[in-house]
């Protein structure tokens, strides 16, 4: 949440200008708009003589360029009425001094025809500015143009609530780009989807403007502004009267004078043209705001604080009888009420055991800290050193990772701190005490600021908070106040007292005795109505909680009281809060639409085929839900048929009023897969496409059938006998049509369209529609390709089904087709088929729609249509995991992608998964530890590695990988997840997918004058290698070479096979090299790497007894086997040697070959190992079947 410029103002102003009367005269009428923008329903692109629309359907854009003649306002610029004084405008009342300010500088520095220069070094304030100025500017002149703003993209929806707020003109975004209209939610807000005639303000982003200014609608613009441009940009191509400059910073701005306002190369702008909105301006106008999240005390607390209250009644009770003596005592029992708000081991230091469960400050904080860190923001915590002890104590309990910072730090170390808290990402929250905030807030990054206590308050870093507000995006600022506590009535006593501080009311120097003596009773009447009753957080505090602007000084009343001593009692039952107005919210779609309502709607559906939405009023629903409704029942009954072709009409509403989330529109109705079979497609579209034809001749002003007038065409049904049909359907619905004559009414309504158009009696109707008839015959061709899609489906069958099923299962659904082709064995099918049938699948199993309609082959169980969903949403999140360094540590990452390139059923020619899981990986085993990794917090373990790190070389890194050369790095070496050195050397085993042989690899990288060579080959034979200028085109070309040999449904991953994800490559290079990227660096780790430099039989692994065989192997009788002659199979694990180190592995076979006749071995042991060892590992060995 940005703090932007909403305050009320402080000041009022004097040198405020306007117009005289008799110059000017506004009628309230010409010129302004009062209305805001209308709803995306109302808003329908007029057919006007001015504009052409032209629509280009490309990569499933609606992209468009919008052809103007160049329109002309009867408009005299400059305007020739002198300005006296300023005219109130939209919320003004509200506007901060600066604000006000700069939007008068500009308004009369346009009117005298000057180009202006706004420098908000602020970064907020801008919007109000600019948006006050527009709105004078087009309420005082008649006819004056629009404002067209070039801003950049991220800055659209700031703009657009800021002009709503401040102005009541219409604003439009002119862009065919792709991701910009994906940004945005309201697509009413784009041009091309209709404006009114009149508009105010024009969006466009300086990447449109640049590529293709064409969009932009060709006429003289009242000011074209400038946001913030990076770059010089081309502005020939616009035609204006004026131009403003805003800019953030004064640094660079000769070199946009030139180009944006034609300064001169030698020149200099006019000083007196350029207003600057400095940080402390901004400051000193409180342009900053927190939201106040209030904490409930709970029991202890509670306790607590009415005590304090309790064993000082008699003192508080005679206050003003000692006036001179009972000012230092009023302060102090300020101070406990204070500290049992925050936590009541402050008052009681007894009180230490569970501290996260004492204080419904710490549970919120809890709760907050963890919603940051879902959103990936880093928080600054700011409390006082009596605080951050118990916040501290809390962390650690939590193993929340923190940087803290407390009075004791020198000024390197706090700036040794806040460097190390903004270079690591595992650590999310800077604890920091007031005095070293100005510090903090100007050298982090840091997204979102908590103030714990009433020690600090942006006022106290004003300057600095302005500046954090403009340098970070998306900022936001949280204070935690304890409810119904003397913290809240401090807080407000300060919120009139901005030269004090919250705590000064505790100190005798700095409050007097009165204003100490009120704000303790309005404490104690605040406790008298409200405590004594224990309250739990809410779930949705943080939601619910108010945002409070710094500017408004009207944020909080403080309304008269009459102190009683009967405040100082507690009520026998305590008194429920004043009940607040509740706001009744109404049901969303889904809460609404049950089965019921539902089927009360379609009684009124096919009666009322369109447009009859009054039909609907006992509903009480919104028409854009209702129309909503009728899109998805009209939608699903037009692809249910084949004859789609006969139902233009039907075609083109869908289309016109289809701009949402249909599928996530059908998935909140519940009972939609019992209501819709219900329908009788074919009648029901055919009456929607009549429907028009009956609302033609049957005007609603008619009141006898009389009155309709139709042509002469064969009719099988009397002339008077069909318009008295025709006129009560039109009343009363279709429902008063007899069942017997439903069918022959259809037909005939059919014959008169025919006869109507002959005649020429539909003309009007059609200008009107000519959008829908361009639509129609779009929808034709669109319809027929659907159609050859859907024959083509027929190539398909039940064995190809279930190769979808399995590999949607196993592999999810990848951003590339053709990988999840090659992995269902799917090759011989084009894109378009497999994609056609995939979508045909999930679709199903959201919405269990008919599958015969979806032309869906073979059968989908229960188990798959439930599993589908989420099996594509846990493999699009492996997808993008590889990114993801500041959740998931390096072991994880590595086993996680190898995941997702291997899904859960093709994993044999995986190193990683082969290893982990002992030779054998399978899909229960791999899904059963990724959705542990996913779900856990890992634990982060810092180890450092040896410098000598080569000559421990060739190391292990897995059962499957042993590395044997580092190589050399330069900066051509790396980037933010790879390292490839120079020499580097890595030898892999690659288990065939039929398990019976092992092939050793030899994977090298080398660095040429062509850039990298990746090279894997045959250690037992050099002729067989396979190179490329990447792993994955090394990888391609052995997948290549394995599927020529009759293998498939393989997957192989080129940076696996050269451990290029090794979490120890990732160790050794970030340790022990200066040039490796920050991104690289950041990995974090869960457990110790080991270093081992033994070569172990690697790729051989135990298997453990494969029970139903061994079933299958005994005799088939009950007579007992005796133990002797029962088979068991050593396993070779682990746990058989306990603790112990694991067993040494000879190799004696070369020994048969030589004329050696003994051997002779030696043990070394570290300075801690005894003689058992040494032993033990004797007792194993046995030459006898060995030696020769």
């Amino acid at each position: 949440m940005r703090t932007r410029n909403r305050g009320h103002r402080t000041e009022t102003q004097d040198d405020n200008m306007a117009y005289s009367d008799d110059e000017y005269s506004h009628d309230g009428k010409s010129g302004k708009q009062n209305m805001p923008p209308k709803s995306t329903s109302t808003m329908k692109l007029r057919n006007k003589s001015a504009e052409k629309l032209v629509a280009d359907k490309k990569d499933g854009l609606s992209n468009f360029v919008i052809q103007y003649s160049k329109r002309s306002y009867s408009f005299i610029y400059p305007p020739s009425k002198k300005l006296h004084e300023m005219p109130e405008t939209k919320n003004i009342d509200t506007a901060a001094k600066t604000s006000v300010e700069s939007s008068t500088f500009l308004t009369k520095k346009w009117s005298e025809n000057l180009n202006t220069m706004l420098i908000d070094q602020s970064n907020s304030v801008k919007f109000a500015s600019i948006s006050i100025f527009i709105e004078k500017c087009r309420s005082i002149y008649h006819n004056c143009p629009p404002f067209l703003i070039i801003t950049h993209v991220d800055q659209f929806s700031e703009w657009i609530d800021q002009i709503k707020y401040w102005t009541n003109q219409s604003i439009y975004i002119c862009s065919n780009n792709k991701n910009e209209r994906h940004d945005v939610n309201d697509l009413s807000l784009f041009f091309d989807q209709g404006p009114e005639d009149q508009f105010g303000v024009i969006l466009i982003s300086f990447n449109q403007f640049h590529t293709d200014p064409s969009v932009l609608l060709k006429f003289k613009w009242a000011s074209v502004i400038f946001d913030d441009p990076e770059e010089v940009n081309d502005i020939s191509v616009l035609d204006y009267h004026s131009r403003t400059l805003v800019l953030t910073e004064d640094e660079h701005r000769s070199d946009f004078e030139q180009e944006f306002l034609s300064v001169e190369k030698d020149s200099v702008f006019p000083e007196s043209e350029i207003y600057h909105i400095t940080p402390e301006a901004a400051a000193s106008d409180g342009l900053f705001a927190e939201t106040l999240v209030n904490c409930p005390m709970i029991q202890i607390q509670n306790e607590k604080y009415l005590q304090i209250i309790q064993d000082n009644k008699e003192f508080v009770s005679k206050l003003s009888e000692n006036k001179g003596d009972a000012h230092e005592k009023t302060c102090g029992i300020i101070k406990f009420l204070r500290e049992c708000g925050d936590h009541p081991s402050l008052v009681d230091s007894s009180i230490h055991s569970e501290l996260i469960s004492m204080s419904g400050k710490t549970s919120i904080l809890s709760r907050l800290l963890s919603s940051q860190k879902t959103d990936k923001r880093k928080s600054i915590l700011v409390a006082s050193d009596e605080n951050s002890k118990i916040i501290e104590t809390m962390f650690s309990d939590n193993r929340v990772s923190y940087v803290c910072i407390n009075t004791e730090d020198s000024k390197a170390d706090v700036e040794e701190k806040v460097k190390q808290f903004e270079s690591e990402d595992f650590s999310r929250v800077l604890l920091i005490n007031p005095e070293n905030m100005n510090y903090a807030v100007a050298n982090t990054k840091s997204q979102t600021i908590i103030s714990y206590d009433l020690s600090w308050t942006p006022v106290d870093s004003g300057s600095e908070i302005i500046l954090w507000n403009a340098k970070v995006p998306n900022t936001q600022q949280y204070r935690l106040v304890t409810q119904d506590t003397i913290e809240q009535i401090m807080f407000e006593h300060f919120w009139f007292n901005r030269s004090q501080k919250p705590k000064s009311v505790e100190n005798t120097k700095l409050c007097s005795f009165e204003s100490a003596l009120d704000v303790l009773r309005r404490a104690l009447i605040l406790a008298h109505k409200n405590l004594g009753v224990v309250r739990s957080p809410h779930r949705s505090i943080l939601k619910d909680s108010k945002t409070v602007f710094y500017s408004d000084q009207t944020a909080f009343e403080i309304s008269e009281y009459n102190w009683s001593d009967t405040y100082l009692e507690p009520p026998e039952k305590p008194l429920p809060p004043e009940e607040k107005p509740k706001t009744v919210r109404p049901l969303t779609p889904a809460q609404y639409w049950t089965h019921e309502n539902l089927l009360d709607f379609l009684t009124y559906f096919p009666n009322f085929p369109w447009g009859k939405w009054s039909v609907y009023e006992k509903h009480n629903r919104p028409v854009p839900e209702l129309i909503k409704l009728w899109v998805v029942f009209a939608k699903s009954l037009f692809k249910s048929l084949q004859n789609q072709n006969d139902f233009p009409h039907v075609l083109s509403l869908i289309k016109e009023h289809g701009k949402f989330d249909q599928k996530r529109f059908i998935n909140s109705l519940s009972s939609w897969g019992q209501v819709f079979p219900l329908l009788n497609a074919e009648e029901v579209l055919t009456d929607i496409e009549n429907w028009p034809t009956i609302e033609s001749v049957c005007s609603d002003d008619f009141d006898s059938f009389s009155e309709i007038q139709i042509p002469k065409f064969d009719s099988e049904i009397p002339e008077n006998e069909l318009k008295k049909l025709i006129f009560s359907s039109s009343r009363d619905g279709l429902k008063t049509i007899p069942d017997e004559k439903r069918e022959l009414f259809r037909q005939t309504i059919r014959k008169l369209q025919v006869a109507i158009k002959e005649k020429g009696i539909l003309e009007k109707q059609n200008s009107k529609n000519s959008k829908n008839s361009k639509n129609s015959s779009k929808s034709h061709v669109s319809t027929s390709l659907s159609k050859e899609k859907a024959s083509d489906m027929k190539k398909f069958d039940v064995s190809d089904h279930n190769k979808v099923i399995n590999c949607l299962m196993s592999f999810g659904l990848p951003e590339k087709i053709e990988e999840f082709k090659e992995v269902a064995d799917l090759s011989d099918f084009s894109d378009e088929k497999v994609t056609y049938y995939i979508n045909s699948v999930i679709r199903y199993c959201q919405t269990n729609e008919d599958p015969k309609s979806l032309q869906i082959i073979g059968r989908i169980v229960k188990y798959h249509q439930q599993k589908i969903p989420k099996r594509l949403e846990l493999f699009k999140k492996l997808r993008s995991i590889k990114s993801d360094i500041q959740t998931y540590s390096a072991e994880d990452i590595e086993f996680l992608q190898a995941v997702s390139s291997h899904g859960f059923n093709s994993s044999s020619l995986s190193p990683v998964l082969m290893s982990l899981f002992s030779g054998s990986p399978s899909e229960i085993k791999i899904h059963s530890k990724v959705k542990s990794l996913l779900e856990q917090t890992p634990v982060i373990v810092d180890k450092k590695l040896p410098e000598n790190i080569e000559s421990k070389l060739p190391l292990r890194l897995n059962d499957m990988q042993m590395l044997i050369k580092l190589g050399k790095i330069d900066e051509k070496s790396v980037n933010d997840f790879y390292v490839y050195p120079d020499g580097y050397e890595v030898h892999t085993i690659s288990k065939q997918s039929n398990g019976e042989s092992d092939v050793f690899w030899k994977c090298t990288i080398n660095l040429t004058e062509n850039g990298f060579i990746f090279t894997m080959s045959n250690l037992e034979n050099d002729t067989i290698k396979f190179e490329g200028k990447s792993p994955d085109e090394v990888a391609e070309k052995y997948k290549k070479k394995l599927q020529m040999k009759g293998l498939k449904n393989i997957t192989v991953d080129g940076h696996e096979l050269f451990a290029l994800n090794s979490p120890l490559l990732h160790k050794i290079f970030s340790q022990n090299s200066k040039i490796i990227p920050l991104g690289y660096k950041k990995r974090f780790f869960t457990s110790n790497l080991v270093l081992s430099s033994k070569y172990p039989e690697i790729g051989k692994f135990s298997k453990e007894t494969d029970k139903s065989q061994n079933a299958l192997e005994k005799p088939m009788t009950n007579i007992p086997v005796p133990p002797q002659q029962t088979q068991q199979h050593f396993k070779f694990q682990k746990k058989t040697f306990g603790n112990l180190q694991a067993p040494i592995v000879l190799d004696l076979s070369e020994l048969e070959k030589s004329d050696q006749q003994r051997l002779t071995l030696g043990f070394s042991t570290n300075v801690n190992s005894n003689k058992k060892i040494v032993d033990c590992y004797s007792s194993w060995i046995d030459f006898s079947d060995w030696l020769p």
